[in-house]
Order: C-alpha cells, then structure tokens, then sequence
C-alpha cells in the first residue's frame, strides 16, 4: 500500500448518510416533508434534544441565500410540462375505493417507496386514510 495515496483523513460511520439528507432537505425546502416517504432516509428521526439527527442546515442554506437560488418549487412550476410529460410527476392522482361489509376501502401499495421496479408490486385494501400517498394511484 502507497502511503502518498492512503486517505489523511477518517469519514465517522453514517456521514454520507447525514449530509445526503442534509442536503435533500435544505434544496427540497417545503417539499421536504415528502422525504419521509422513503424510510431509508430516516427523515423523521430526532436526536434526543428533539433535534433533526441530520444536524444544521445552516451552511448549506448561506450558500443557497448568497447565490440566490431558485426553490425547489420554482424548478417544479418551470418544467412542469418535462416532468408530467415525462411520466415523472402525474397531472393529476385518485382513490380506487371499495364498500365491503359499510365500510369504505381504499387499494394501497405495499412496495418500497416509488413505484415498482418490475412492474409487480403489490396492493391490498385497507382502511381510506386521507393524506396516505400509498393509497394514491394515477394513470
């Protein structure tokens, strides 16, 4: 081993994770919640003085503010038509509910995050939950 080419440096365990999310967070802005919906981010996990685990966005929003760059949602408004026509964000979402026995059911993904990546994910009924995105569909 050469050691003019051995790392001068050691990266604490979890970092890459840690600045991932920081970073997701901080460009995300309002959308940022929607983070939560990949568990592997751990975004709703709190240190246990109730602090993001994550840490400080500080830095990274200095630099945000003193290039002034566009949110999130700007980027969202201005390629609206590339991201819908693409596939990547659908024009519009609906429940697919059932009544069985009075009671209203709602068909809701059991995969990972996003959508499937062969094609065959599965789905059960559950009980409607308004603001459940795995109960969400589009077409």
């Amino acid at each position: 081993e050469d050691p003019r080419t051995r790392a001068r440096y050691v990266v604490p365990g979890g970092a890459a994770a840690k600045n991932r999310l920081r970073a997701a967070v901080a460009w995300y802005g309002e959308f940022a919640e929607k983070l939560s919906s990949f568990p592997g981010l751990q975004y709703g996990r709190k240190n246990s003085d109730g602090s993001p685990w994550y840490g400080s966005l500080d830095n990274i929003m200095e630099v945000k503010d003193r290039l002034r760059c566009k949110s999130f949602a700007w980027f969202m408004h201005r390629f609206k038509h590339v991201y819908e026509d693409g596939g990547l964000i659908p024009s519009e979402t609906f429940l697919i509910k059932v009544e069985m026995s009075g009671k209203g059911l709602c068909l809701e993904y059991t995969g990972m995050a996003g959508t499937s990546p062969n094609g065959r994910g599965a789905a059960v009924l559950k009980p409607c939950e308004p603001g459940n995105e795995r109960q969400r569909w589009h077409g």
